[in-house]
Protein backbone atom coordinates (compact mmCIF):
# COMPACT_ATOMS: atom_id res chain seq x y z
CA UNK A 1 0.00 0.00 0.00
CA UNK A 2 1.20 3.51 -1.22
CA UNK A 3 0.94 6.72 0.35
CA UNK A 4 -1.28 7.83 -1.26
CA UNK A 5 -3.34 4.73 -0.40
CA UNK A 6 -4.53 4.98 2.59
CA UNK A 7 -7.03 3.47 4.12
CA UNK A 8 -10.52 4.96 3.88
CA UNK A 9 -12.14 6.02 7.39
CA UNK A 10 -15.20 3.57 7.51
CA UNK A 11 -18.70 4.46 8.68
CA UNK A 12 -19.42 2.45 11.24
CA UNK A 13 -17.06 1.47 14.33
CA UNK A 14 -17.97 -2.06 14.16
CA UNK A 15 -17.10 -1.98 10.44
CA UNK A 16 -13.52 0.06 11.67
CA UNK A 17 -13.12 -2.74 14.00
CA UNK A 18 -13.67 -6.10 11.56
CA UNK A 19 -10.75 -3.95 9.45
CA UNK A 20 -8.58 -3.51 12.19
CA UNK A 21 -8.71 -7.12 13.34
CA UNK A 22 -8.06 -8.38 9.92
CA UNK A 23 -5.63 -5.91 9.04
CA UNK A 24 -3.28 -6.96 13.01
CA UNK A 25 -4.06 -10.20 11.84
CA UNK A 26 -2.63 -10.16 8.22
CA UNK A 27 -0.16 -7.17 8.64
CA UNK A 28 0.97 -7.30 12.44
CA UNK A 29 0.07 -4.12 14.83
CA UNK A 30 3.51 -2.14 13.16
CA UNK A 31 1.97 -1.82 9.70
CA UNK A 32 1.31 1.67 8.51
CA UNK A 33 -2.07 0.00 7.16
CA UNK A 34 -2.49 -1.03 10.67
CA UNK A 35 -1.69 1.92 12.59
CA UNK A 36 -3.74 4.16 10.74
CA UNK A 37 -7.09 2.02 11.09
CA UNK A 38 -6.02 1.84 14.68
CA UNK A 39 -5.58 5.46 15.51
CA UNK A 40 -8.78 5.70 13.70
CA UNK A 41 -10.81 3.33 15.33
CA UNK A 42 -9.28 4.75 18.81
CA UNK A 43 -10.16 7.96 17.83
CA UNK A 44 -14.10 7.50 17.31
CA UNK A 45 -14.74 4.91 20.42
CA UNK A 46 -12.48 7.64 22.50
CA UNK A 47 -15.28 10.08 21.36
CA UNK A 48 -17.73 8.01 21.33
CA UNK A 49 -17.26 7.09 25.49
CA UNK A 50 -17.02 10.59 26.15
CA UNK A 51 -20.20 11.04 24.47
CA UNK A 52 -22.43 8.64 26.51
CA UNK A 53 -23.07 9.11 30.38
CA UNK A 54 -23.18 4.84 30.94
CA UNK A 55 -20.41 4.42 33.83
CA UNK A 56 -19.21 1.24 32.47
CA UNK A 57 -18.18 3.12 29.29
CA UNK A 58 -14.53 3.68 29.37
CA UNK A 59 -14.07 0.48 31.30
CA UNK A 60 -15.60 -1.52 28.07
CA UNK A 61 -13.42 0.41 25.88
CA UNK A 62 -10.53 -0.78 27.61
CA UNK A 63 -11.47 -4.29 27.52
CA UNK A 64 -12.03 -4.20 24.22
CA UNK A 65 -8.47 -2.53 23.41
CA UNK A 66 -6.98 -5.67 25.49
CA UNK A 67 -8.85 -7.68 23.27
CA UNK A 68 -7.83 -6.00 20.15
CA UNK A 69 -3.90 -6.21 21.37
CA UNK A 70 -4.40 -9.98 22.21
CA UNK A 71 -5.56 -10.77 18.67
CA UNK A 72 -2.34 -8.68 17.58
CA UNK A 73 0.11 -10.57 19.58
CA UNK A 74 1.33 -7.42 22.27
CA UNK A 75 0.77 -8.24 25.14
CA UNK A 76 2.80 -5.47 26.36
CA UNK A 77 -0.24 -3.17 24.97
CA UNK A 78 -2.97 -5.86 26.12
CA UNK A 79 -1.62 -5.87 29.40
CA UNK A 80 -1.42 -1.69 30.33
CA UNK A 81 -4.79 -1.61 28.41
CA UNK A 82 -5.80 -4.30 30.90
CA UNK A 83 -4.47 -2.34 34.28
CA UNK A 84 -6.40 0.56 32.71
CA UNK A 85 -9.79 -1.14 32.67
CA UNK A 86 -8.83 -2.48 36.25
CA UNK A 87 -8.26 0.72 37.37
CA UNK A 88 -11.32 2.25 35.92
CA UNK A 89 -13.67 -1.21 37.38
CA UNK A 90 -12.60 -0.61 40.73
CA UNK A 91 -12.48 3.21 41.11
CA UNK A 92 -16.40 3.07 39.32
CA UNK A 93 -17.38 0.22 41.58
CA UNK A 94 -18.09 -2.17 38.36
CA UNK A 95 -17.90 -5.46 40.47
CA UNK A 96 -20.02 -7.09 37.82
CA UNK A 97 -17.29 -6.53 35.11
CA UNK A 98 -14.41 -7.64 37.50
CA UNK A 99 -14.58 -11.68 36.26
CA UNK A 100 -13.78 -9.89 32.61
CA UNK A 101 -10.50 -8.05 33.97
CA UNK A 102 -9.36 -11.45 35.96
CA UNK A 103 -10.33 -13.42 33.04
CA UNK A 104 -8.07 -11.40 30.52
CA UNK A 105 -5.09 -11.47 33.17
CA UNK A 106 -5.41 -15.04 33.49
CA UNK A 107 -4.76 -14.91 29.77
CA UNK A 108 -2.55 -12.68 29.77
CA UNK A 109 -0.61 -14.59 32.72
CA UNK A 110 -1.19 -12.04 35.48
CA UNK A 111 -1.40 -13.53 38.48
CA UNK A 112 -2.02 -9.95 41.10
CA UNK A 113 -3.48 -7.38 39.25
CA UNK A 114 -3.96 -5.35 41.99
CA UNK A 115 -0.06 -5.31 41.72
CA UNK A 116 -0.14 -4.52 38.03
CA UNK A 117 -2.31 -1.68 38.85
CA UNK A 118 -0.12 -0.03 41.68
CA UNK A 119 3.11 -0.51 40.37
CA UNK A 120 1.40 1.45 36.83
CA UNK A 121 0.45 4.16 39.50
CA UNK A 122 3.65 4.23 41.32
CA UNK A 123 4.78 4.79 37.69
CA UNK A 124 3.03 8.11 36.87
CA UNK A 125 3.83 9.87 40.23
Amino acid sequence: MGMNDAPQPLENTEQMKVALLESLKSTGIHSPETQVLLNQWLDRRENEVQATSAPDARAVFDLERVDLFLAAGDMEFAKDALVDAYLVIVGEGLDDMMQQAWDRAESLGIDDLNTEANDKIEGAR
